[in-house]
């Protein structure tokens, strides 16, 4: 009987904490379903690295003004830069730039989702919905590191931010 009673303490536990973290997490959620609905119409693996390039096409040119060493992303196949810095209501904006319109549509997708949340979500909400979509099925091995040193990299400026600020 002790062992069941304990059991149900756990799923509860479990639950509440899947309850906080929606709760934490909703705004970086529901931008990971915005990310998702626009995939959805994607059924192949081509379809999705053309989706990629759109909206590498679409990113915002990067500030010539921040194109320095401490932005780029060490390890990508192209040149990658990724600026990061907290707004007046402690939200992080994010800025990313590359030549290459695969890496920039990469970039797009995680700015999507983290830029102009706060330094907390960013490091803890995890980007499930990159899974989710089938994104990595459809980059190249060394795309889908590159992407893997993005993300790692996005955390590692948003750490910067944190001692910094």
């Amino acid at each position: 009987m002790d062992a069941h009673v304990n059991q149900l303490r756990h799923i509860n536990m479990e639950e509440a904490i899947s309850k906080f973290e929606t709760a934490a997490f909703h705004s970086c959620l529901k931008k990971q379903d915005k990310v998702k609905e626009l995939f959805s119409t994607c059924s192949s693996s081509d379809e999705k690295y053309q989706k990629i390039i759109e909206l590498g096409r679409e990113l915002p040119p990067f500030p010539a003004t921040l194109k320095l060493d401490k932005n780029i992303v060490k390890g990508c196949q192209s040149l990658m830069y990724l600026s990061a810095e907290l707004n007046s209501e402690g939200h992080v904006i994010f800025r990313a730039g590359s030549e290459a319109l695969i890496s920039a549509g990469l970039a797009s997708l995680l700015l999507s989702v983290y830029n102009d949340e706060t330094p907390d979500v960013v490091l803890k909400c995890l980007p499930r919905f990159l899974t989710e979509i089938g994104i990595f099925a459809s980059l190249t091995v060394g795309r889908f590191k590159n992407e893997t040193r993005m993300f790692k990299y996005f955390n590692k400026k948003q750490q910067l931010i944190l001692i910094v600020f």
